[in-house]
């Protein structure tokens, strides 16, 4: 694949954190399906888009977590 670079073990293991976290944040099927996203990213190890979306996804995850500012379902 051109263009892609490896994700480092440490940029990895945050975006796996951010998925597990993002189950608790989200408790719907919203939050599966940002946890299995997130996953999918980390797992495949490769930064294969320049737009940062993911890494900012699992970024503010990570920012929420720390606040405890949780999303509630309706």
């Amino acid at each position: 694949m051109n263009g892609t670079e490896r994700m480092s073990f440490t940029e990895q293991h945050e975006i796996r954190t951010a998925a597990a976290r993002a189950r608790r944040l989200f408790p719907s099927r919203v939050g599966e399906l940002v946890s299995r996203e997130l996953m999918a990213y980390a797992d495949f190890g490769h930064r294969f888009t320049r737009d940062a979306l993911i890494p900012d996804l699992a970024a503010w995850i990570l920012e929420s977590e720390q606040t405890d500012h949780r999303v509630r379902g309706s």
